[in-house]
């Protein structure tokens, strides 16, 4: 009876252990969203290896970027789809709900570009 209890003791942790150190494994489907100096902008993840971020901008017009993604939880590599001087491969680090997207390119100040939450 011992070892049939601690047998199943031994189970329901390893599967409490297993599901509580699980991360995020897609991103697919998922919006973030987040204020930034003209308005909100938003980044859908639309499969599993496209995502798209709009972004408003001065002159009323959002400006969207399409991007290829790879994910290696927390971390988040956006790789531009279109070629453009103003698209750059941007880094999104998770942590919970919230996404820090940084600019890897801008060499002084804050290279934070987004701070989004999961919607």
């Amino acid at each position: 009876m011992k070892k049939t209890t601690l047998f199943f003791a031994i189970l329901i942790f390893s599967v409490c252990f297993a599901s509580c150190s699980k991360e995020e494994e897609s991103l697919s489907g998922t919006t973030w969203e987040g204020n930034v100096r003209y308005g909100l902008a938003s980044l859908k993840f639309t499969s599993e290896t496209q995502c798209r971020i709009v972004s408003p901008n001065y002159d009323s017009a959002d400006d969207t970027m399409l991007y290829s993604y790879k994910l290696d939880y927390p971390n988040v590599t956006m790789t531009p789809l279109n070629e453009s001087p103003y698209h750059v491969t941007l880094e999104g680090v998770i942590t919970g709900n919230v996404m820090q997207v940084i600019n890897p390119t801008i060499t002084s100040g804050n290279q934070v570009i987004y701070t989004l939450t999961k919607q």
